[in-house]
């Protein structure tokens, strides 16, 4: 019988950009804080701050986990809407988080030890899978069915949107998870200007994504639309269509909300608002304006 090859803790989905991470323990609050994992960390934690101007201080990397460390790791995993605990586990959703955004991002640190192209047996191995997955896609694709789903879905959302007139303008935060990494949150932001009807001559609406909310899977809505598993990166600056309707009533109130991608993915979302007493419906297009 032949051997098989256990796969390490592969960062990537697409053997072109695989890398494995290694950690000997966690680091942070209560973690082993072995000195190599602390140096990875810091090193992680001022990249991120670089590329998304995270709010907490630059770290020295000197291998040490100390009061600035550990605050550091609880700012990131707050404004990243994980577990905030203080504390990277090893392979866990905090450090999977700073590894992947960054590599999608091509803004990994250079030379950084712990994060390595994985060796030759395993990169076969798992573009081995890869390919049986794509033969099993095709045999699909080949029988005539569609399969519309994408595993991303709306956890909640937050919005802001101003009307005056007939003329509105929005930017909506949507929070998604995927399904093979259900426990790791992804933020994508739409802006927009449309035009709709509304009781009031001026309005204004907001929701948080601490508000009661419910949203559905995006679902691929035609052929040409990319089948999954894609990144959420890929979400970033495609045209956008958003049809919201909602009304309050003294403050609070309620909306439902259509988005469609590229006019190829859709979804649904509804929760609580408050704002301007009116009830209204409104058409806005723009893009996908970001993401973290």
């Amino acid at each position: 019988m032949a051997a098989q090859t256990t796969l390490p803790m592969l960062l990537n989905e697409y053997p072109s950009r695989l890398l494995q991470m290694r950690m000997n323990g966690s680091v942070g609050k209560g973690g082993k804080n072995d000195r190599q994992d602390v140096w990875l960390t810091q090193k992680l934690l001022n990249a991120t701050k670089s590329q998304f101007n995270a709010s907490y201080p630059a770290l020295v990397v000197d291998g040490a986990c100390g009061p600035r460390t550990i605050e550091a790791i609880f700012q990131y995993q707050c404004s990243r809407g994980l577990h905030a605990d203080a504390c990277v586990d090893a392979y866990g959703a905090t450090a999977m988080k700073l590894v992947r955004d960054l590599n999608l991002r091509c803004a990994l640190p250079a030379s950084t030890p712990g994060i390595e192209r994985p060796r030759p047996e395993i990169i076969r191995a798992f573009a081995g899978q890869s390919n049986q997955m794509t033969s099993s896609s095709n045999a699909v694709r080949a029988s005539g069915s569609f399969d519309n789903k994408t595993g991303w879905r709306i956890r909640s959302s937050g919005s802001m949107d101003v009307s005056v007139s007939l003329i509105g303008v929005t930017v909506i935060n949507i929070y998604l998870t995927h399904d093979t990494e259900p426990n790791i949150p992804y933020r994508i932001t739409f802006a927009g200007a449309g035009v709709g009807l509304s009781t009031t001559k001026v309005g204004m609406d907001l929701s948080a994504e601490s508000f009661p909310s419910w949203g559905t899977e995006f679902k691929r809505c035609s052929p040409l639309a990319k089948r999954p598993p894609f990144k959420v990166g890929e979400f970033d600056m495609l045209p956008t269509i958003v049809i919201s309707a909602g009304g309050n009533a003294l403050v609070a109130g309620w909306s439902g909300t259509v988005i469609i991608m590229d006019g190829k993915y859709a979804a649904a979302l509804t929760g609580l608002q408050v704002g301007v007493p009116g009830v209204g419906v409104t058409m806005y297009a723009g893009a996908i304006a970001g993401w973290i």
